[in-house]
């Protein structure tokens, strides 16, 4: 289920590509091994663009670059798609550091990828307690893109991701009538 783009298809990108980065003079800066790097790429037969993740070893990661097809095979806008990626990378990046599987991953692991998130970065001296990396409003893009990652692998079969999905997703629905919150609420 994790095979949408082929690897002839992401190689072809990549050799043109490669795993540089252009610095603000446009020089070419070469990521070290360890770390990931969002990469735009274009299907040669269409010219669509899309979005993936590069790992540590410098291949994409099988199961991030095919939700990312996925969103670009139902046509989400290539920003959408670039934010999933970003938000993913730095999901990626948090399990390396815990040394985790993404098929591992429990409630309370989400859990702490969001005040993982919100903490300011390593090389950062925090001056006020109020230092956060990142808003409330971005670590909640941030698991918003996660969840639909889970969901999307639950739908093709990881059990896994689907008992992920279950306990993310119980109690109150996210449903809520047209009117609510104009309305006073009413005793019964």
């Amino acid at each position: 289920a994790c095979d949408v783009r082929s690897g002839l298809y992401v190689r072809i990108v990549l050799d043109v590509h490669d795993v540089f980065n252009i610095d603000s003079s446009g020089e070419r800066d070469r990521k070290p091994r360890g770390q990931l790097v969002v990469r735009r790429v274009l299907s040669p037969s269409t010219g669509e663009t899309s979005f993936t993740v590069i790992g540590s070893d410098r291949e994409p990661i099988a199961v991030v670059d095919a939700f990312l097809a996925w969103l670009t095979a139902i046509e989400r806008s290539p920003n959408t798609v670039e934010a999933y990626a970003r938000d993913l990378k730095a999901y990626f990046e948090f399990l390396s550091e815990r040394g985790l599987d993404w098929s591992e991953v429990s409630v309370r692991e989400l859990a702490e990828f969001a005040a993982w998130a919100r903490r300011p970065a390593a090389n950062v001296i925090v001056l006020a307690d109020q230092a956060a990396r990142r808003s409330a409003k971005s670590v909640n893009r941030m698991l918003t893109a996660i969840v639909a990652f889970y969901e999307f692998h639950a739908r093709n079969g990881n059990k896994l991701a689907e008992a992920l999905v279950v306990r993310t997703r119980s109690g109150r629905g996210s449903y809520k009538p047209f009117l609510t919150g104009i309305a006073q609420p009413r005793t019964r």
